[in-house]
């Protein structure tokens, strides 16, 4: 019940008929008018992360409710399943095992609220460090008696400056460390800093350790020349500015989905099952992610997995750059 005047309309609607949503945009909206002429890769980072989000922040000035997360002051019972707390509690063992401090990691992990306490706690613990050892015996094998040198670059691509912050660099290559097997928001993060060092003339070699489905391995790809790494951030830059002037028909962990299944070898309809799969939770046995607020918001009014012209967007971007 409410005296509100502007709630009438929407209550009186109550078992009339319905009918399909509008769409979020009808049109593109006008360029920004913004006349900034840096970009940091941060910026163009959480863009391809979650571009639908980042739309309705930075665009439109809209925060949506369950983004706001209540504080969490209570001490943890169960290991973070996945997000920010579980890769703090996986950088944290794997510095440890690469300094070769394991001794009252347990006790560490505790007092910085990072891991359960009693019995529980400590087979976690151990676990973990089993699970992160043979990452680490790989990265201490490859980087030797070298220390990470963090660098800030920038280059100029088409009168914008794009600048960012690169930590984990050697003279003989960017590395990367991903508990587990990659996904889309990791290969995006990975793959915008080997990018922005390239373009910026400081190429070196991304050597990314993960797992491939047979445990832990080192991979290595080697730098491309500055030309080429620039035009891949153009590219990306566009598409950056097009997100911000309508809805963009992309999701990293479904994109990366049919990605990875076309590079397997799977057959396209199998490819695009898998895509599925993630968007729509699998019949809702798993996360969906086409089920997120700001996507739904974003693509309200839009059936993507209807939409033939998605098919051929895989073969728009040269190999060398995805």
């Amino acid at each position: 019940f409410s005296y509100r005047d502007e709630w009438h309309p929407a209550a009186n609607l109550r078992g009339g008929a319905r009918h399909a949503l509008m769409p979020w945009l009808t049109s593109p909206l006008a360029a920004s008018a913004d006349d900034a002429q840096v970009t940091m890769l941060d910026s163009l980072r959480r863009f391809l992360c979650d571009p639908a989000g980042q739309s309705l922040r930075e665009r439109m000035g809209m925060r949506l409710p369950a983004e706001a997360e209540p504080a969490d002051d209570t001490e943890p019972l169960l290991l973070p399943g996945g997000g920010w707390s579980r890769s703090l509690l996986q950088r944290a063992v794997l510095d440890a095992l690469l300094e070769q401090q394991t001794e009252g990691l347990y006790e560490r992990l505790l007092a910085r609220a990072l891991l359960a306490s009693a019995p529980l706690g400590r087979r976690e613990s151990e676990a973990l460090v089993g699970q992160e050892r043979p990452y680490a015996r790989l990265y201490s094998q490859w980087r030797g008696s070298l220390r990470p040198q963090a660098m800030t670059v920038e280059t100029r691509i088409d009168g914008t400056v794009l600048r960012g912050r690169i930590d984990n660099v050697y003279e003989h290559g960017l590395a990367r460390v991903r508990i587990g097997e990659p996904n889309g928001p990791s290969t995006i993060r990975a793959g915008l800093d080997w990018l922005l060092l390239c373009a910026a003339e400081q190429g070196r070699p991304l050597v990314q350790f993960h797992d491939d489905g047979d445990g832990a391995q080192r991979f290595e790809r080697p730098a491309l020349n500055a030309e080429q790494a620039r035009e891949a951030l153009r590219q990306l830059l566009q598409l950056r500015e097009q997100g911000m002037r309508e809805a963009l028909a992309f999701a990293p962990y479904s994109g990366w989905a049919l990605y990875s299944a076309l590079r397997d070898g799977m057959s396209d309809e199998k490819a695009w099952q898998k895509m599925r799969e993630r968007w729509t939770g699998d019949s809702g046995r798993n996360w969906a992610e086409g089920a997120g607020d700001a996507i739904k918001l974003t693509l309200r009014g839009r059936d993507l997995l209807a939409e033939d012209v998605l098919r051929g967007s895989s073969d728009r971007y040269p190999s060398q750059y995805r």
